[in-house]
């Protein structure tokens, strides 16, 4: 009855038939719809905006441009355009330039193992239209141009337009299909950043490609051809770095094909990461693990601690030689022979650095100011005290002609500059001085240090290098001239009684060890207290509590301080540069150039430029969430801080202008300073932890001290 059923009602039977295919049970395999691959391919190809333009950027070299123009609104998020003068695509070509795997790059399987250019893969286009609005439109030359687009995989026919010899392709609401992935973008500023990181490598990897970024309609990258890479170094990153890069090379490898050459920074031109290391392999941007070891060990034992030098070097190779198949953003290669290589790269970097003439400098070099003051014989000077139990107090410190404080001692350098370069960019801002001690008999009040004549001082053969910019005269004296022991006995405050061990604090004897931490006696134990972190937090108090109550007090410099500025770093300024000004920092820019004018206080003239350029190549938001819920209740006058986002941006800003500034591990502190550091944190709400999160102090209860011991009690 079933069979005969079945026969009367064909129709029937295929439509049980189709859904049957449509819904699988649940546990059986199918195969994926067309739209669904795309878009888990785009999780592999399509990371972000960056993503998106590199992949772009890359067919339009492929296809022989010479000139490039791309252009993002709101970081990417919006609108990416890439127009290019390339041979454009063959109109019959275009529905098929959109499939998945479809690609002129290569033709057979052996084609993989020797690739010359850029994209191969052939599935970008398609992964990419699956999670956005994608329109691509191409002409060829003495052919008509034409269209097509994709809405979230959707394809759409191909249509006749109006556009020049070349290929314009725009993407629309990046993910608005994925809500999932278009969440864990990251703010405007750091797509933005990530997209001119992006364009930089690839700029640097075609110096005969013209490459103009516009971001809202404002430019940001305008690049013309170059011959001599140098130009385009400087236009990338600024003149200062490329006038004082080494030439390396070219040199050959041990196997055919296989050459070096590039440029590389000397002892002097460091950076804080390694954002400033750039490796090509056959014209290809890359970020490979073995490359950045390579710079590592050529420059091992030669550079201060954390610091990495510029780097940009080409290598040419067999292609055969080199697998680029590796990753799906083809950001990393496997080369055949990697022995060879690393020994190539570390030789040559070695040769270039042995020609140094100098020895490399114990400490970290500055970025160059340009000084625009006449030059003058630098005046020796002290250095400006910060005390915020007295505002008044404040004295402006007499700078030099340059706008820079100058100090008879150059810690960690072989000898002081001349008169005519730039002022070494020395220690951060200095430790509060000590409440003003009292007496039964005497009063006094403290005051500002009165400057003092070094022109005519002998040198003191028993006299040791200042252990760090803040320390004050007087304590410094002290610190020389006596032992621990006897510092600790003379310097004790009245009125409490001394210790074998150290001085008496508020809370009973304290003492720092290895130039790092101070230990506190505590009546039920000890307390281990980070030198650093307490003073980031206290004067992250301070700036705070100034800001409620207006603005912070400036000190303006008698010449600006200026500088030339990164693309990425002009990004970050017009963005945090309203908060800068309520920091107390004036700021003026033009084109790439920034001149400071004006600065906090507490921050040190010859560190201002320094602290800048640092809180604009800040990296990551650096802010912790109750840091900010604190700030909310904070009555901050400014309307900078009226928004949310605001709050943050200070508490970035300012948690990273607070250590910056704060004292720091290793630097030695007399028992005055010590004293005025435990004392301050009493008026302070959260004390135990900075304002990165970081505990400040540590208790060790005496109870388990005496278990360690193995004593009873």
């Amino acid at each position: 009855m079933s069979e005969s059923t079945q026969s009367e009602n064909p129709d029937t039977n295929a439509e049980a038939e189709t859904d049957a295919q449509a819904k699988p049970e649940p546990g059986r395999i199918a195969q994926l719809e067309t739209a669904l691959v795309n878009q888990i391919a785009a999780g592999e190809v399509v990371e972000r905006p960056a993503s998106v333009v590199k992949e772009l950027v890359e067919n339009a070299l492929d296809a022989g441009a010479d000139r490039l123009l791309v252009e993002l609104e709101e970081g990417g998020r919006s609108l990416i355009r890439v127009t290019d003068n390339g041979s454009g695509i063959h109109p019959e070509d275009l529905p098929l330039a959109i499939c998945n795997h479809a690609t002129s790059k290569i033709r057979e399987f052996d084609d993989l193992f020797a690739i010359s250019s850029l994209g191969f893969r052939g599935e970008a286009l398609a992964s990419i239209g699956s999670v956005s609005q994608f329109k691509i439109s191409s002409r060829q030359e003495d052919k008509e141009g034409f269209e097509i687009a994709i809405d979230g995989g959707k394809v759409g026919e191909v249509k006749a337009c109006g556009i020049p010899t070349g290929t314009r392709v725009e993407v629309r609401n990046l993910f608005f299909n994925v809500p999932a992935r278009r969440k864990f973008l990251k703010t405007k500023r750091s797509e933005l950043n990530a997209i001119t990181n992006q364009l930089t490598r690839l700029a640097l990897s075609r110096p005969d490609v013209f490459l103009t970024l516009r971001h809202n309609s404002k430019q940001v990258l305008n690049v013309p051809p170059a011959d001599d890479p140098r130009e385009r170094i400087a236009r990338l990153t600024t003149q200062v770095v490329a006038e004082e890069l080494l030439l390396i090379g070219p040199r050959k490898g041990k196997r055919p094909g296989m050459e070096l050459w590039g440029y590389v920074s000397p002892f002097n031109i460091t950076r804080h990461d390694s954002r400033g290391q750039y490796f090509f392999v056959n014209n290809r941007a890359i970020r490979d693990p073995l490359l950045l070891s390579t710079i590592k060990d050529s420059y091992l034992h030669l550079l201060p601690p954390r610091r990495q030098p510029y780097v940009f070097l080409w290598l040419s190779i067999d292609p055969g030689d080199v697998d680029v198949n590796v990753h799906p953003a083809k950001t990393e290669v496997r080369f055949r022979y990697s022995s060879d290589v690393y020994a190539l790269m570390v030789s040559t970097i070695k040769i270039a650095l042995a020609d140094l003439s100098e020895a490399p400098p114990l400490l970290p070099s500055p970025p160059k100011a340009r000084d625009t003051a006449p030059q003058e014989p630098p005046r020796l000077t002290t250095e400006f005290q910060f005390n915020s139990s007295n505002p008044s107090s404040h004295s402006p410190t007499t700078g030099s002609p340059s706008g820079h404080s100058t100090s008879p001692s150059y810690p960690g350098s072989v000898s002081p500059p001349e008169p005519s370069s730039p002022i070494p960019f020395g220690g951060f801002g200095s430790l509060p001085p000590p409440p003003p001690r009292r007496s039964e008999s005497t009063q006094q009040s403290w005051a500002p240090a009165q400057p003092r004549d070094f022109s005519n001082r002998e040198p003191d053969s028993s006299s040791r290098p200042r252990p760090f910019a803040g320390l004050s005269s007087d304590a410094e004296a002290r610190s020389n001239s006596l032992p621990m022991a006897e510092q600790s006995q003379n310097q004790s405050r009245p009125g409490l009684e001394d210790g074998p061990g150290g001085a008496v604090s508020d809370a009973g004897r304290c003492v720092q060890f290895h130039n790092s931490f101070i230990v506190e006696e505590a009546k039920d134990g000890l307390k281990i207290i980070d030198q650093h972190a307490l003073h980031e937090r206290i004067l992250y108090d301070e700036i705070v509590s100034r800001l409620a109550s207006g603005r912070l007090e400036t000190q303006r410099l008698l010449f600006p301080v200026t500088t030339e500025l990164e693309p990425g770093m002009i990004i970050a300024f017009d963005e945090i540069a309203p908060i800068l000004m309520e920091l107390g920092f004036e700021l003026e820019r033009e084109e790439k150039d920034i001149a400071i004018k004006s600065i906090p206080r507490f921050v040190k003239q010859q560190k201002a430029l320094q602290i800048v350029l640092d809180l604009l190549a800040e990296k990551h938001p650096s802010f912790v969430d109750d840091e900010v819920e604190a700030l909310d209740k904070a009555e901050l006058k400014s309307k900078a801080f009226a928004t949310p986002e605001g709050r943050a941006l200070l508490h970035t800003l300012a948690a990273s202008l607070a250590c910056k500034a704060a004292i720091k591990f290793g630097m030695t502190l007399s028992q005055d300073e010590i004293d005025s550091l435990l004392t301050r944190r009493h008026g302070i709400e959260r004390a135990y932890c900075c304002p990165h999160g970081r505990p400040t102090t540590l208790n060790l209860p005496i109870g388990e001290l005496r278990r360690r011991f193995g004593r009873p009690g």
